[in-house]
């Protein structure tokens, strides 16, 4: 259990180690304008940024590309590792309805290719793309979920497990925390069969992230705002940071892990909430040590939208 940690004074931590995440800027700053991907492509990308309808991918070369966006409230993704963009849009209230597409851009090429709805969608009224892996993508409307092969488009339907917080580890097998209303476990798929673990000592866990071994997530079920790690196999809590959780902002959706690194760090992203700040931060924790550390920064606003590809956060040089 490490002292508690107040979130508001994060601009106070020191600059993480080069070592962690070593392809993220210091400052997510992306220009007013860049070099359309199509004209130049990036390779792999790190991170991309979507505001104010345009959308903007930085890849390992530290320098920025530009995704055309054609459509109203743009939804954008990158794969987990960093090879491709997908972009689907949103419910339009110009016409009424969702559009179920979603463009995929490859980073190498830069080349495009659009992915339909699969058959048999009964429309819901939420729907949305994410990516599986490299290769594949999750489209969910309602109760359906496909499995959607990029290259060819061929979808199948699967089940896609229920739950207040939900995770892909990095070997592509799901996670779920049960909600409130639910017995107090997570499901663990690893191995092809759902394994149910009591989370009665770590507290309900939210935002959850999870690697061989580790299960990370936030808590405050019976006790104060906490991150906590614990042991994958049976959620022994290893270890606590008690963070205050100042008019429930953090809590509700302030602070969260989005990565555990190969080394064991946990990456937290952390909105920076105050007077004359905006944006957000994404802070390393040492939970053997204790030490929080300060990976990138950005003062974009919080209708901004910054999303990474795993494995640039999970990466340690």
């Amino acid at each position: 259990m490490w002292p508690q940690w107040d979130p508001r004074d994060v601009d106070q931590l020191p600059a993480a180690p080069d070592r962690i995440a070593p392809a993220l800027p210091d400052v997510i700053d992306p220009p007013t304008s860049s070099p359309l991907l199509s004209d130049d492509p990036v390779g792999v990308g790190v991170l991309a940024v979507e505001q104010g309808g345009l959308a903007q991918v930085l890849g390992t070369d530290g320098d920025w590309r530009t995704v055309p966006i054609d459509g109203r409230f743009p939804v954008i993704s990158l794969s987990p590792g960093g090879t491709r963009l997908a972009v689907y849009y949103g419910y339009d209230n110009r016409v009424g309805v969702y559009d179920y597409r979603v463009t995929v851009h490859d980073l190498a090429t830069g080349g495009t290719r659009t992915l339909e709805a699969p058959p048999g969608l009964e429309p819901w009224d939420y729907a949305g793309w994410t990516f599986l892996d490299e290769e594949m993508m999750l489209f969910s409307s309602g109760p359906q979920s496909y499995a959607v092969a990029i290259g060819s488009g061929e979808a199948e339907e699967m089940s896609l497990p229920a739950g207040m917080s939900m995770t892909l580890d990095p070997a592509g097998d799901w996670l779920s925390s049960a909600d409130f209303t639910e017995p107090n476990v997570l499901t663990d798929y690893a191995g092809g069969t759902p394994r149910e673990v009591s989370m009665d000592r770590t507290g309900r866990l939210l935002r959850i992230q999870a690697d061989e071994d580790t299960v990370v997530g936030t808590t405050y079920d019976d006790q104060p705002f906490s991150v906590v790690v614990a042991d994958r196999q049976t959620l022994t809590p290893q270890f606590r940071l008690p963070v205050l959780d100042y008019d429930a902002n953090y809590s509700n959706w302030g602070l969260g892990a989005v990565a555990i690194a190969d080394d064991g760090t946990v990456l937290l992203r952390v909105a920076a909430i105050g007077r004359r700040v905006d944006g957000f931060r994404l802070v390393a924790w040492d939970p053997a040590e204790g030490g929080l550390s300060i990976v990138a920064a950005t003062a974009l606003p919080v209708a901004a939208s910054v999303v990474f590809a795993q494995a640039a956060l999970r990466a340690i040089a």
